[in-house]
């Protein structure tokens, strides 16, 4: 059963109020700056800006990188220098260190955009810190390659100060591929200049306060997320995301949002955004 994440679930949680109405995209509309601090939003965006750099980018030296992306080999950092996911500014480096295909990634990354004035608030902003750090373990065999990703020191870290509500809000999440065990976060393609990449599995994203778990998204794509970088280098032009919804022991809820057929066309409940414009 495909439902937005429920209203209910959400005051119970006290989530709404954040940047618009932070729940269902059926309930709070189309308003994009609603749309991207909802379940469904962060799940998806923020996901986008932490694979950023996909595999396929990590590994090869003359790939092409999407706009904004620029990499140092001499200290094997990626800066960040354009527009996120949510057309934000997105600023900050993700460094890495490589041993023998594996990859390991220090995330330092802010987004920063301005929203919708008010009187009382002329210059409001939504600013996501990400922190942590991520493994790539990369396997080649024939030309085809496999990359899977884990967080073996703990999970990434997603910070939002919404300064838009008074007094601003602050929300923290947790990033950890594999949701489902059975389902690992999987990047495949072929060759150092592929004409197709394919991103399948689960991830999670948990909402903490004081430390503490109170709602887990829990993502799987099927079908599979792809890009096609010759065409649209930065977001994929296809695949579906299941987003379900827990909070708190309330019955799970469900969501689907599904990319294209467009570079970057997100359609969620109810609404639908083009990633970085």
């Amino acid at each position: 059963m495909n439902v937005g994440l429920g209203l209910g679930a959400l005051l119970t949680l006290g989530l709404i109020g954040c940047g618009g109405n932070s729940g269902s995209t059926t309930v709070t509309g189309t308003a994009p700056t609603s749309v991207e601090v909802s379940p469904a939003g962060v799940a998806t965006l923020s996901f986008m800006d932490l694979e950023a750099v996909r595999p396929d980018l990590l590994v090869s030296a003359s790939a092409t990188l999407p706009s904004g992306i620029s990499f140092n080999p001499a200290t094997s950092t990626y800066t960040f220098n354009g527009s996120a996911a949510n057309a934000g500014t997105f600023n900050g480096t993700v460094s890495f260190t490589a041993v023998s295909g594996v990859y390991t990634e220090t995330f330092d990354l802010t987004t920063t955009k301005a929203v919708a004035a008010t009187a009382s608030n002329p210059d409001p902003t939504q600013t996501w810190v990400y922190s942590g750090t991520q493994v790539i373990t990369v396997v080649a065999s024939a030309g085809s390659n496999t990359a899977t990703f884990s967080t073996p020191q703990g999970p990434l870290t997603a910070v939002l100060t919404d300064t838009s509500t008074t007094p601003a809000t602050v929300k923290t999440y947790t990033f950890t591929p594999s949701s489902d065990p059975t389902q690992p976060l999987t990047e495949t393609w072929t060759g150092v200049q592929p004409t197709q990449v394919t991103l399948g599995g689960s991830y999670a994203f948990k909402q903490l306060v004081l430390g503490q778990p109170i709602a887990t998204l829990a993502c799987t794509m099927a079908p599979s997320l792809t890009w096609t970088p010759a065409s649209c280098a930065g977001y994929p032009n296809s695949g579906t995301l299941s987003i379900s919804y827990t909070g708190l022991g309330l019955i799970s809820e469900t969501t689907g949002v599904t990319f294209g057929p467009g570079c970057g066309q997100v359609a969620f409940d109810g609404a639908s955004i083009t990633l970085g414009h």
